[in-house]
């Protein structure tokens, strides 16, 4: 907080860090193991299915093969994850079902990541969280020792403060907010190094 290490205490509780790919790979291969789980390799959802124009959702239509021919399963229930890409609402809207109400929260953040290097090449662990003396501005950062493989050094900012993703701008940013630990991380932050732009929550 403000550029000091807050004295660590003890919670009760154990966070675990890790990165997405890892969490999704590991969700995935258990629920592949499980009994009357199928999976469905390149078969891209083109639809939905009814009995009747505005009934009950009963299936999919998905295209598979190098032919892309169609199949249609039947399913008693049908669960959209194809996040903000989904076309749910244009699929219902051709079944004759009224488009759904939107309900859009935009938090104003963004985001910028840089991946640093290895923990056992930096000497860094767990994870810091830096907000204290910028909060009513809405920057702040994060680094984290991820699968004991990466340090990720992410900034966030809010509104069209976002930001930077050259490497002398992020290294520049990451000095403003005052912490020598997260200014030294940033130190090895090269113009090889990829930053992942900013990206709106």
């Amino acid at each position: 907080m403000h550029g000091r290490v807050v004295p660590p205490r003890t919670f009760g509780l154990r966070a675990q860090l890790f990165t997405r790919n890892f969490l999704e790979t590991r969700l995935r291969t258990r629920v592949r193991a499980l009994p009357g789980v199928v999976f469905r390799e390149n078969s891209p959802v083109t639809g939905l299915l009814a009995d009747r124009t505005g009934g009950p959702v009963t299936g999919v239509r998905i295209a598979h093969g190098g032919d892309f021919a169609e199949e249609l399963p039947a399913a008693d229930l049908v669960v959209d994850a194809s996040g903000r890409n989904s076309q749910a609402t244009a699929w219902l809207g051709a079944l004759g079902y009224p488009a759904p109400e939107e309900l859009r929260v935009d938090s104003g953040r963004s985001y910028a990541t840089a991946w640093v290097g290895a923990p056992q090449e930096l000497g860094f662990t767990g994870a810091l969280y830096e907000i204290g003396q910028h909060v009513t501005r809405g920057r702040g950062g994060l680094v984290a020792a991820l699968q004991n493989q990466q340090v990720l050094l992410m900034l966030y900012g809010r509104g069209s403060d976002r930001p930077p993703t050259d490497p002398d701008g992020f290294r520049e940013r990451v000095d403003q907010l005052g912490s020598p630990v997260m200014s030294e991380l940033a130190a090895h932050i090269s113009s090889n190094t990829p930053i992942h732009p900013p990206m709106p929550s």
